[in-house]
């Protein structure tokens, strides 16, 4: 995890053989990390769905059940790589700005939104 600024943003990879109970690992974040920490669950190899190791469907579930955003990338292709990055910086920018009568900014909702255009989430 980097810190900038007393923000942190963190980046970790979908759980696999190294991460056997991603439930253990979402409860660890939830228990150790700051409270500002921004936390989004991703996905890796969408494109490739023969190595898959986690169903999105299971990806979904478990990230609603601990309220954050799941989107599926790619790191070979790229896809969805920058959005994750992008809604998290336009998540921490949005809790340096915070005001308590401003507009609110919802990381989740940014994620379905951009994930709904057409740029987006597409195989290549």
């Amino acid at each position: 995890m980097g810190e900038r600024e007393g923000r942190r943003a963190g980046s970790e990879a979908w759980p696999g053989s190294a991460h056997p109970l991603p439930q253990a690992w979402l409860t660890e974040i939830h228990e150790y990390a700051q409270r500002d920490v921004v936390i989004m669950l991703l996905g890796n190899k969408a494109d490739v769905s023969s190595e898959r190791v986690i169903r999105s469907e299971d990806g979904e579930t478990l990230a609603r059940e601990y309220g954050v955003p799941f989107m599926e990338t790619s790191a070979k292709t790229g896809m969805n790589v920058e959005l994750a990055f992008l809604a998290i910086a336009k998540e921490l920018k949005y809790r340096s700005l915070w005001q308590p009568d401003g507009p609110h900014f919802q990381i989740r909702d940014f994620v379905e939104s951009q994930k709904k255009q057409p740029s987006c989430c597409s195989f290549l």
